[in-house]
């Protein structure tokens, strides 16, 4: 889903693309602080939810509401305000939620599920799935098809040897012998460099959640892995990878 967020106040503005980005489902955040950049923005972009500020220098947000709603009819409008009078001006818009700042992403979300449970021209998106290749090469790709690249060796063969274990949590030590044949304090900071380099590559795909950490264990999401293999033969083939791949 794309976002975007209108508040006039800068640090309400940033606090807004915050919390929103924290939701589940958000592929991208955009924010303004006047009402027209934003609709000059979205007359070019598809967007399915916006949170807008109602009391704005300029246009407002109730005005903004309703020219976005006659772009797009099938839009989340959530108005985000410190003004509870303007609640009925809202609901007139036939808007999909009233939130009194300051706004956290637990509110939203709440509000989400209920928009997505009673109102038949909403659906709750899909979550983003990782779709892997372990036919000769380890390869990885996105929803829509293009490979993710990872920085170095090691973060891939990472991602490979967890998606192995199949949704086990590994030990960061189990790890570092299976990726240096070595444990111990200098090969723990490897793995910590090595694990933030595997999150960057699957955020810059909004994927970075499918990879779970608990303390000094770690995981993927199977649920969100779409595998071309059997999980019984990745053994072999990520053996096969890492002879073909050495550091």
């Amino acid at each position: 889903m794309i976002a975007l967020c209108v508040d006039d106040e800068y640090l309400l503005l940033n606090n807004l693309v915050r919390e929103v980005k924290l939701l589940e489902g958000i592929q991208e955040v955009v924010g303004f602080e006047d009402e027209d950049d934003a609709l000059e923005w979205e007359k070019e972009h598809h967007v399915d939810i916006a949170f807008l500020d109602i009391k704005m220098h300029h246009m407002g947000g109730l005005a903004l509401a309703e020219k976005l709603r006659e772009h797009n009819p099938q839009i989340i409008l959530f108005f985000c305000t410190g003004y509870k009078e303007y609640g009925y001006e809202a609901m007139q818009l036939h808007a999909d939620a009233y939130l009194l700042k300051p706004v956290r992403a637990e509110k939203i979300k709440a509000e989400l599920e209920k928009i997505y449970k009673h109102n038949p021209m909403h659906a709750m998106p899909d979550k983003s799935i990782l779709s892997v290749n372990c036919y000769g090469a380890f390869e990885v790709y996105d929803e829509y098809g293009n490979e993710i690249k990872f920085k170095r060796n090691p973060s891939k063969e990472l991602l490979a040897y967890l998606i192995h274990s199949n949704g086990r949590m590994v030990s960061g030590d189990e790890l570092c012998m299976i990726l240096w044949d070595e444990a111990g304090v200098i090969k723990k900071d490897y793995l910590r460099k090595t694990v933030k380099e595997l999150q960057r590559a699957l955020e810059e795909c909004h994927l970075k959640d499918i990879l779970i950490r608990q303390t000094d264990l770690y995981g993927v999401d199977m649920s969100r892995i779409e595998l071309q293999e059997k999980v019984n033969e990745k053994a072999v083939r990520f053996q096969e990878y890492k002879w073909a791949n050495p550091l």
